[in-house]
């Protein structure tokens, strides 16, 4: 790492995230910290570790060659690892701390106040309810942002929220990915993959990507698998979940009782994520929130067909019938009319396949994210 370039005309951020795996925000982060390199400013990723796993995550970043620190933390509260964190911070001139998540966010709060850095906030995702700890880290964050120099939400809903929330101006910059960043996996051992559980070239698949968690509602697809089912009477329709999460096996349990195992298809946290996506015929998202989820993005630069709920951002970029197909939450009728469509039309999804594709080359890459990003650090470091 660089410590002789630092000075208060260039940024020198130090990312910080408490990584949970590899979901949205540490895409963000990787795909943020790799197209830095081309713009003069010197970037590290700060991993807060305490009990979760970040191994997938660091080898993203060991891989592309990404500047990272991993700063363990004992228990909610650790003085060591606050001064490791500061020491750090001194050692590379660090001028912005761009925190991702609540927890980076209240400990690069209390770090901003003791250095000489700045607090640039991004909220990948505003859930405000869960438990009352829950509930009071997010009122935390709340404080956080207030007083952070800057604060970027990720889709106009969430931009909309925190402003009604804390009174105060929120930066709205969309995510972005560079998919020439996911070509080093081996797509035959993905496809030997497919015909070990059963999956062959004459299915019809139908795959989505995230935490199992409540939001993400993927009972919804379930109990879509068992509809179409008995209706299509066709079981060359297959289901794929690909994600890991607290729910897997109330999931499992959903799927057996049902008698859909030969159906739907729980792969758990994969690593050639972005493989699978390559074999769908159609990408399914049936969050009940989101930000702009990065595995939108994932499957509109594969050029996929994309049945999704209007939520967070997604809808300033996917418009019914000309790049996607939507669908209310609760309709699962209207989201039964959406995948028949695109399984009886072969030409219907070509098209919106195509159009999300073009859609997320004219708008969604990580290279027009990174401009929006670098010249908010530009502006916060001039700022008094």
């Amino acid at each position: 790492m660089d410590n002789n370039s630092s000075n208060f005309n260039t940024p020198n951020i130090l990312h910080l995230i408490d990584p949970s795996g590899f979901y949205g925000a540490e895409n963000v982060v990787l795909n943020l910290s790799i197209q830095l390199k081309n713009f003069n400013c010197n970037n590290h990723v700060g991993i807060i570790s305490e009990f979760q796993n970040s191994d997938n995550f660091i080898q993203k970043l060991i891989i592309n060659y990404v500047n990272y620190y991993t700063f363990n933390s004992k228990r909610k509260f650790d003085l060591q690892f606050i001064k490791e964190l500061i020491k750090y911070i001194k050692k590379y001139d660090i001028n912005i701390i761009h925190s991702h998540g609540y927890k980076p966010s209240i400990i690069g709060f209390l770090i901003s106040k003791i250095t000489s850095a700045k607090l640039v906030v991004t909220c990948h995702l505003w859930y405000n309810k869960g438990s009352l700890k829950l509930q009071f880290y997010h009122y935390l964050e709340k404080i956080c942002m207030l007083k952070a120099s800057e604060v970027i939400a990720v889709s106009k809903p969430i931009k909309d929220e925190i402003e009604q929330k804390i009174k105060r101006n929120v930066k709205l910059i969309y995510n972005g990915i560079n998919i020439n960043y996911y070509n080093f996996y081996d797509q035959e051992e993905t496809n030997d993959y497919f015909k070990s559980i059963g999956i062959t070239n004459s299915d019809f698949i139908i795959g989505s990507v995230g935490r199992l968690n409540k939001q993400k509602r993927f009972d919804i697809i379930i109990n879509l698998a068992q509809k179409l089912k008995i209706s299509n009477n066709n079981s060359n329709i297959k289901f794929i979940i690909i994600g890991d999460g607290k729910l897997r096996d109330e999931l499992s349990y959903k799927i057996k009782e049902l008698s859909l195992e030969n159906t739907v298809f729980l792969l758990g946290y994969r690593e050639d994520t972005i493989n699978f996506i390559k074999k769908f015929d159609i990408f399914l998202i049936t969050s009940e929130i989101e930000g702009l989820p990065m595995v939108l993005l994932e499957a509109m630069a594969k050029a996929k067909a994309i049945v999704t709920t209007p939520v967070g951002s997604i809808p300033d970029f996917i418009h019914h019938n000309k790049n996607g197909l939507i669908f209310d939450l609760e309709d699962i009728n209207g989201l039964i009319k959406n995948i028949n469509k695109l399984i009886n039309d072969p030409d219907k999804r070509n098209s919106i396949s195509q159009n999300a594709f073009t859609t997320y080359k004219n708008k969604l890459t990580a290279n027009a994210m990174t401009h929006e990003y670098y010249k908010l650090y530009c502006t916060t470091l001039h700022s008094s």
